[in-house]
């Protein structure tokens, strides 16, 4: 949301150090982009691709859509992907030695599939493969989930380790937008390919932000899901905030989104309007002022920090989205917010980089209290 100095001075430093410790791998650093998992009922294969049209191509021809199997860095050291001809299945591997013995027994190398992260880096997932030694085709399982390896062993596939290592982002991945992601630097193609929503910032609280018509066009017109937020401005009256409100959703409504989001953080709020009524009583207000005029679903963003000072009566939004970024290093650190607040949204980083932007993204992940489908549908 907003960007501070002293945060990009001291990612800076932090950048000077780390030319000098090379050792040390951050996700901030590296862009990270989407795998398809899908599954032939047919043969048994489970199949993984970055590419969209290749996954819509599969499953127009009866494969399985099993949405995101990782994320995964778009350097590292290459994953190479093999097509056996007779078995009709495909196999994937970091070693270069098995990937040149498949190849002398008939298999196709079909090139670099994606990459790896280096094991030692601190965003690291591991993808874990297991083998079925009594099948032809899908004789191997490739997935980041534990409980889904140990219960192939128990069914008879042996355990091979660890195949390689993806990127620590959640699934389904919710990015936000606003003015600070300039279209010039969005390929709205590739971006839309490696997330599942996004909230563009429509009102700055004084004035329409810049690009919101743009990335919600573009967005809307690649399938993404969307919703909107606005930043609530510090004012005089009651109906100033009421104003921001129905401008708010006059800017916003022809694109329909399903959610409209309060961002509730700025910290002269805290001492309520100039004309004595509470930042409670004004949210409120706000609230209402949104829904009268068409909005049906209504969430507030506001910081742990932020609840007990402004005291807001969050039982009367149908959802909360909560910021807290840990080390704020691009992924996702297991840092659920330490909140006595039902929240339904987990903003966990401000410094992600994904395929399709040439910058730093905010990305959001959700925190099981709600779905997807409340949220964007």
């Amino acid at each position: 949301m907003k960007k501070l100095l002293l945060l990009l001075f001291s990612f800076a430093l932090f950048g000077l150090w780390s030319e000098r410790n090379v050792q040390s791998v951050h996700a901030s650093t590296i862009a990270s982009e989407r795998l398809y998992r899908l599954y032939n009922p047919n043969s048994g294969e489970h199949f993984y691709t970055k590419a969209r049209l290749e996954k819509q191509q599969l499953v127009a021809l009866g494969w399985q859509d099993e949405g995101t199997g990782w994320y995964a860095p778009v350097t590292g050291e290459a994953v190479y992907r093999l097509y056996n001809p007779n078995a009709g299945d495909h196999h994937y591997t970091l070693s270069a030695g098995e990937k040149e013995a498949l190849v002398a027994k008939g298999w196709r190398y079909e090139g670099v599939g994606w990459y790896s992260a280096p094991s030692n880096a601190d965003y690291a997932k591991p993808l874990y493969r297991a083998y079925n030694p009594n099948a032809l085709a899908g004789s191997h399982n490739y997935t980041l989930n534990k409980a889904e390896q140990t219960y192939l062993t128990s069914l008879g596939w042996q355990d091979e380790a660890i195949a390689w290592y993806g990127v620590n982002l959640p699934s389904p991945l919710i990015v936000d937008l606003s003015e600070w992601q300039s279209p010039s630097k969005i390929d709205y193609d590739t971006l839309a390919n490696q997330i599942d929503g996004a909230i563009v910032r429509v009102y700055t609280g004084y004035r329409a932000d810049n690009n919101y018509q743009r990335h919600l066009t573009e967005l809307q017109k690649r399938g993404v899901p969307v919703a909107v937020y606005a930043y609530v401005a510090p004012s005089d009256t009651l109906a100033e905030i009421n104003a921001q409100a129905t401008q708010f959703y006059h800017l916003a409504s022809s694109f329909q989104p399903k959610f409209y989001w309060l961002d509730v953080e700025d910290e002269y709020l805290s001492g309520g309007l100039t004309d004595g009524t509470s930042i409670r009583d004004a949210m409120e207000s706000y609230r209402l002022t949104l829904a009268t005029n068409g909005a049906s679903k209504i969430g507030a963003y506001i910081a742990n920090n932020r609840f007990a000072t402004f005291n807001l009566d969050t039982t009367k939004f149908q959802a909360i989205w909560v910021p807290t970024y840990g080390d704020n290093s691009g992924y996702y650190e297991n840092n659920a917010p330490d909140s006595t607040e039902n929240f339904a949204l987990h903003q966990y980083t401000s410094t992600a980089r994904l395929k399709g932007y040439d910058g730093s993204l905010d990305l959001n992940r959700l925190s099981g209290q709600v779905s997807f489908a409340q949220l964007f549908s």
